[in-house]
């Protein structure tokens, strides 16, 4: 996701409308407010590529997986309690290299890991989650910058108390939203926000399709109600509204094709990342179908662009591994076709 808008954005590609669920938070929250100072086309490519310093450094990365140790992404999923919390927070204050060299890389990495080893826990039986709420984003997001954004910006969790999708808009959006909506059940208890607790939106609805729609369209004048296979009544056309802005067109950042994906674990985490990413490809790719059967009768003139992944053989199985040269390689292909597809679609993405 993140290589693609890179290459849209240097191809002169803005965005009426950004709409995001799951990890795609991070990477919408990374393009529309970049912490820092410099131009916003400077800031926003620049943070595009730190989440491939999220990323491991390979000596470090199979040095775990050659000694049995699950290989786990210790910078990005930090133990949970309220001592681990502000240990985790202290640490995040220690300096850094500018990790711009193999050698820094590897310096700074190694310094998280005995970091994270020594971290204290309160994980056990009765623990809701593995890891505390993500605490990374304050340093890479400036969230006062998001409320100047130059449209709209959506991001989408399920609230339990509503039995429903809640969209946050970025006059709202703050930290803790951002960890509401990055509350995947088993790797982050459901978070609490405003008396209500919350879930990962992509969970539930991987894309979003009708909740943001829902906030650019009304019903058309003269328009039917028609029943979908559940029997839920629907409009069957509807128009802009007042002062939403003229979408014609929808791009897509594709999730990783769920049948590459597929293949014996080689250890738990493995398995863990699987069973977490399989089925949520496997419905974004449900829901697009779905939208694209019933959008071009109901919303009129509304164009879908995807951009896919494109990976080859071996590549796919180690497409969820942490490992740094894994991430750069993702950046690259993403990239890649998101530029393919701006030459086959210039009609529609050129400025």
């Amino acid at each position: 996701m993140a290589g693609g808008l890179v290459a849209l954005d240097e191809k002169g590609v803005e965005y009426s409308v950004i709409s995001t669920s799951g990890a795609g938070v991070l990477i919408g929250l990374l393009y529309a407010a970049p912490d820092g100072k410099g131009t916003a086309k400077e800031l926003r490519r620049e943070a595009l590529k730190k989440p491939i310093d999220m990323s491991i450094n390979d000596l470090i990365y199979n040095f775990m997986d050659w000694f049995w140790f699950y290989p786990a992404n210790y910078k990005v999923f930090h133990k949970p309690g309220a001592l681990a919390e502000l240990y985790t927070r202290f640490a995040q204050m220690l300096p850094k290299t500018e990790g711009r060299t193999e050698a820094e890389r590897f310096f700074n990495d190694s310094v998280d890991l005995v970091l994270s080893i020594f971290c204290p826990t309160d994980l056990g039986p009765w623990s809701r989650g593995m890891c505390q709420p993500p605490p990374f984003i304050n340093q890479v997001v400036d969230f006062e910058k998001l409320r100047s954004f130059d449209g709209h910006f959506y991001m989408n969790a399920y609230c339990l108390e509503d039995k429903k999708i809640e969209l946050f808009k970025k006059d709202k959006i703050t930290a803790e939203h951002f960890q509401a909506s990055l509350s995947l059940p088993l790797i982050y208890k459901c978070f609490e926000l405003n008396g209500k607790h919350y879930i990962e939106g992509s969970a539930v609805d991987t894309i979003c399709y009708e909740a943001v729609l829902g906030e650019l369209y009304e019903p058309a004048e003269g328009h039917k109600m028609v029943k979908d296979f559940r029997g839920r009544e629907s409009p069957d056309r509807y128009r802009l509204k007042e002062g939403a802005p003229a979408v014609d067109t929808l791009v897509l950042f594709d999730m990783l094709g769920h049948k590459e994906l597929i293949h014996e674990p080689r250890h738990a985490l493995d398995a863990l990342s699987q069973l977490i990413i399989v089925p949520l490809t496997a419905l974004t790719e449900d829901d697009t179908a779905l939208f694209v059967a019933k959008y071009k009768q109901k919303y009129p003139g509304l164009e879908l662009i995807g951009i896919p992944v494109d990976l080859h053989g071996e590549e796919w199985k180690e497409s969820l591994e942490w490992r740094y040269s894994n991430a750069k390689l993702l950046f690259e292909r993403g990239y890649e076709q998101a530029s393919k597809v701006y030459e086959k679609n210039k009609g529609r993405l050129a400025p």
